[in-house]
């Protein structure tokens, strides 16, 4: 069957589009199996017997199996008339990116519309039951009734790697997909409390992360256990700086790990106010010493809006299931407005790089 894929985002990219359009060409070829590649004004014109994928490939703003005529007016009112069967409303819609066409939109839908007349059918723009739309370019014209909605967004890969920092709630595993969104390419970063890696195997960390593999092909775990943080500074700071102090020895971990694997950037699920180590004092003193960019797709969603999102994406039902979070087991006494003074005074009480090498001999790396 001819599918047509079109992107919207893409198409605004100017001198660069070519390199977007081809890693949003390679990304549909690692889901699907397609031939007869054709690129027209913007869009993408290929052959394939399965196109289910496509529904989980950013970059795509929607597509259909379409039938192919010449680029010629009684070709397409023919094609069309085929179309208007077991309808009593119909809706149309051309578009014309080759204006050296002879007839306008709007000539062309109105013959069109009196052959649906003569049949007995209404046209109905705002309420029909079917809608033939017509896509005319410089070489073909493409006709279909059915526009599927796609991801939108950019194609993975198109703007670098990110290293995400990843709890396994509802707010990390929602970033990611955000992230993802905008043509990141996303791994993770689990720091956890269980005895050993394998456990973490056997967990719900591992069922979020086959969800989001919808959206990437490949995706890198690094894991590491909590216990070795947890006893390196037990009793050297005041409780109330424990989440933040933690929070900071993640992003300066992930920090190492990043530049050292050609990550360009870190990410969090942060979300301004939600929790108190998510105050602007506190995040700001989090990111002591952290000089990549942090990135945080969800700073200013309300936690409504996370859900909502989270169980359209598919990954509320097992972000929500029990599991031993290292920020759950930390005090309970958190400051809402650590200063960066603090975080700074606290370290000096600690062998940061001691704890860092330790817990690199204990990481382990999973592909997924």
């Amino acid at each position: 069957m001819k599918v047509l894929v079109h992107y919207n985002e893409i198409g605004l990219k100017g001198k660069n589009r070519a390199y977007f359009e081809n890693k949003l060409i390679n990304n549909i070829r690692e889901k699907i199996n397609f031939n007869n590649l054709k690129k027209e004004e913007k869009r993408l014109i290929f052959e394939a017997d399965k196109i289910e994928e496509l529904e989980n490939i950013f970059g795509i703003s929607h597509y259909s199996i379409v039938e192919e005529v010449e680029n010629n007016a009684d070709k397409i009112i023919k094609k069309a008339e085929s179309l208007m069967e077991d309808v009593k409303r119909l809706g149309l819609k051309t578009n014309r990116s080759d204006k050296r066409f002879p007839l306008t939109s709007i000539e062309l839908n109105t013959k069109i519309g009196e052959i649906a007349n003569k049949k007995g059918i209404k046209i109905d723009f705002s309420n029909p039951e079917k809608t033939i739309y017509i896509e005319i370019t410089s070489k073909k014209a493409y006709i279909y009734s059915e526009k599927i909605k796609g991801l939108g967004g950019l194609p993975v890969g198109v703007s670098g790697k990110v290293l995400l920092l990843f709890s396994g709630g509802i707010d990390s595993a929602l970033a990611a997909y955000l992230l993802m969104k905008r043509g990141c390419r996303v791994d993770f970063l689990h720091f956890h409390a269980l005895r050993t890696n394998k456990e973490v195997i056997d967990s719900k960390i591992i069922n979020i992360l086959n969800i989001l593999k919808k959206y990437q092909k490949e995706i890198k775990l690094y894991l590491v256990p909590y216990h070795t943080y947890q006893l390196s500074v037990m009793e050297k700071f005041n409780e109330k700086l424990d989440v933040v102090m933690f929070r900071n020895f993640i992003l300066r971990f992930g920090q190492l790990i990043a530049k050292k694997k050609k990550y360009k950037a870190l990410g969090t699920g942060d979300n301004i106010g939600q929790v108190a180590s998510q105050t602007l004092d506190n995040l700001n003193a989090a990111g002591y010493k952290v000089t990549l960019p942090i990135l945080r797709p969800l700073l200013t969603f309300d936690k409504q809006e996370i859900i909502n999102l989270s169980k359209e994406i598919g990954t509320y039902g097992e972000s929500i299931k029990e599991y031993k979070d290292c920020c759950s087991i930390i005090s309970k006494k958190t400051s809402t407005s650590v200063k960066i003074k603090a975080v700074e005074e606290s370290s000096e009480k600690i062998n940061f790089d001691k704890i860092v090498e330790d817990s690199l001999k204990e990481m382990e790396i999973r592909k997924v």
